[in-house]
């Protein structure tokens, strides 16, 4: 997947930044793999781990109840991509 992020940044895509979660590869070799390729883009990059636990996060459910009470519980939603490389995204 940052493969295709960074080749899509090499033909003009503009984005404002990047969000990795762990593991960012499925060893050390990967993962040097994709924190290279977020380097070479120029484009901001964040590591977010355990969102659930972040104190934003936190504060944001907390500003959600009342809505939460009327329309159900918050989610958060992820995607997936899949990738024709010889290692997962």
């Amino acid at each position: 997947c940052m493969e295709q992020i960074a080749a899509g940044v090499d033909d003009g895509a503009e984005l404002r930044g990047l969000i990795c979660e762990k593991p960012l590869g499925r060893n050390l070799a990967e993962a040097r793999h994709v924190a290279a390729l977020a380097r070479r883009t120029g484009v901001p990059t964040a590591y977010f781990e355990n969102q659930v636990h972040m104190p934003s996060v936190a504060t944001a459910r907390l500003q959600l109840a009342g809505v939460a009470e009327s329309m159900g519980p918050v989610a958060l939603a992820r995607s997936r991509c899949r990738c024709r490389l010889t290692w997962a995204c």
